[in-house]
């Protein structure tokens, strides 16, 4: 680790607690002007209230005013969590609401009251606007002032979605280090909790051994317990290698590497982190946190006519094209495709229902309705008509919805590596076993599943990460889906096929069934579009994003206009 980087490390943590102690420096301690702003207010505020105590609170409820425009105003409790300024609903004021949670069950009074009992800070939790349907992240500041009468107030502001600052990171990790020191390992359920203070937007606290053994990963817990001295990211760094020998050295350290998102894991992306040494119990401990770039996607949901809340990401403009991905695969392994395709279109990645960030009903997991599922988000999505591009189960559902409901919103199809004939009495078996280990050993069968999906070499992080998106999908909905595949939803697709009034491209990987399938297509459909990337598995456009992207752009580009 760099001297530079490690003086960068030690710089941020100081000024921070200058912050804090003298409100100083604000520019320097916060990216965001943003941040700066709700931090000026909240302390001009408390100015206010420590000089003219409660003879300030009917300024703070003057809309248009510098304290109450918008999404932004100040709010004040007294430290019983009794609330005496709520400018946005004045008649909810003189109320105790200590026992508040947020959307996700964290309990914000009581972290506001400690916040200011410590002297000031930050705390982090979902709220929801007036003009939202979903709960979005909020970062308020809070102070503690005392009044002339004596009583001792917190002041606090907040912004929503915000940049997550580096001076928030070093707060937590720092008190997570004293409830560390002060507890022992018996913090770690602490630190798992995501009701609990230490897991904030995608932004959490993790622990690591000296050795290199993950102890504490709330955002992944499937790699605890797991030595990670060697694990490299994507571009051969030794992620924790580095921060654990830094912190080690230094005391504590900023460092740089790849790492997946919680929540939304795309591939790797930059993530910056803080690491601390502490001792517990003699033995020392790694404690850190870490700040992604800001996420390219934006992330909606719609309902379906049944009554079921679907995810889809979505980013650029222009011409649509959304991607429906495979049995149990999350929207986001479509990320080489969305990433490229943004800068000339819009693009949308559907989580199915069951899989990803979509609900996931007891019901519902047919073709028939999957597929409707797909016509619905087209119709959610409204506009020209858009290029349509399914894998696996995924193109079952979307040829279902051209042949069941309709092409009016359809341009085209690319349809992925899925045979357009299955012949029940020969996969009657795989789906079978497959099923059974559903039932009997899920987890261990999943990860061979997930890592047979790719050709190329890829981190144990995304490994890791895609397996536990598909775990998330329950096992008994992963059941009919696999029946859908094999022998319950149309394995004889030819009909929809023929049917087609859309242009479509068929594209396969290289196993040999696909190259069969890929030799089937063309013998029953000679004028049809299909291409086979060679050394690539099932999930090809993963293997060979580059040359996936220029083969579905070249078919994109040669639609009519």
């Amino acid at each position: 680790m760099s001297t530079r980087m490690w003086l960068s490390g030690i710089l941020s943590t100081t000024l921070l607690w200058a912050a804090f102690a003298v409100g100083a420096g604000q520019e320097e301690v916060y990216a965001y002007p943003e941040t700066r702003a709700v931090v000026e207010l909240v302390d001009a505020a408390a100015k206010a209230v420590e000089t003219r105590g409660e003879d300030a609170f009917p300024d703070f409820r003057v809309e248009g005013s510098r304290w109450f425009g918008g999404d932004l105003y100040v709010f004040i409790w007294d430290l019983e969590g009794n609330r005496f300024v709520y400018p946005p609903d004045p008649e909810n004021e003189r109320q105790n609401v200590l026992d508040l949670e947020d959307a996700g069950g964290k309990p914000i009074g009581r972290m506001f009251v400690q916040a200011a009992k410590e002297g000031g800070g930050w705390v982090h939790y979902q709220w929801n606007r007036p003009h939202d349907l979903e709960p979005i992240w909020k970062s308020t500041y809070i102070v503690g002032v005392t009044a002339p009468s004596g009583i001792r107030y917190l002041v606090g502001s907040g912004a929503y979605a915000g940049q997550m600052e580096q001076a928030s990171l070093v707060q937590e990790v720092d008190a997570a280090a004293e409830l560390l020191e002060r507890e022992g390992r018996a913090a770690f359920d602490r630190l798992r909790d995501r009701k609990d203070r230490f897991f904030f937007h995608d932004t959490y606290v993790f622990v690591t051994s000296a050795t290199g053994v993950e102890l504490v990963n709330p955002a992944f817990p499937a790699i605890e317990g797991r030595n990670l001295w060697d694990a490299k990211d994507m571009e051969g760094k030794y992620l924790v290698r580095d921060y654990v020998t830094g912190a080690l050295e230094q005391g504590s350290v900023w460092t740089s590497y790849l790492w997946p998102r919680p929540g939304m894991p795309e591939q790797p992306v930059r993530k910056t982190t803080y690491a601390k040494k502490v001792v517990v119990d003699g033995e020392p401990l790694i404690v850190g946190a870490g700040i992604y770039m800001p996420n390219e996607f934006a992330s909606h949901h719609f309902l379906t006519s049944d009554g079921v809340k679907l995810h889809y990401l979505e980013a650029g403009s222009g011409p649509s094209m959304v991607f429906v991905p495979g049995w149990t695969m999350p929207a986001w392994i479509w990320e080489p495709q969305l990433k490229y395709f943004a800068k000339t279109h819009r693009v949308v990645a559907l989580d199915p229902r069951g899989q990803g960030r979509s609900e996931k009903p007891s019901e519902g997991y047919h073709s028939a309705r999957r597929g409707r599922d797909v016509c619905e988000l087209l119709e959610h999505l409204g506009g020209e008509p858009a290029v349509v591009v399914g894998w696996s189960l995924g193109m079952q559902e979307a040829l279902v919805c051209a042949h069941d409901f309709g092409t009016e919103r359809i341009r085209a199809l690319v349809l992925v590596d899925h045979p357009v004939f299955l012949d029940p009495t020969l996969t009657l078996a795989i789906a079978d076993e497959r099923v059974r280990n559903l039932q009997l050993n899920r987890e261990d069968w999943t990860r061979r599943f997930v890592g047979e999906m790719f050709r190329r070499p890829l981190s144990d992080a995304y490994l890791v990460t895609l397996a536990q998106a598909a775990l998330g999908t329950p096992t008994n909905a992963a059941a009919i889906m696999m029946a859908n595949l094999h022998f319950v939803g149309p394995t004889d697709l030819s009909a929809a096929v023929d049917a087609l009034v859309r242009p479509a491209l068929f594209v396969y990987s290289s196993l040999d069934w696909a190259v069969a399938a890929a030799r089937e297509v063309r013998e029953a459909w000679p004028k049809a579009l299909v291409k086979v990337i060679e050394e690539t598995s099932h999930a090809l456009f993963v293997d060979k994003p580059q040359e996936f992207n220029s083969v579905l752009e070249e078919f994109v580009a040669s639609l009519p206009g």
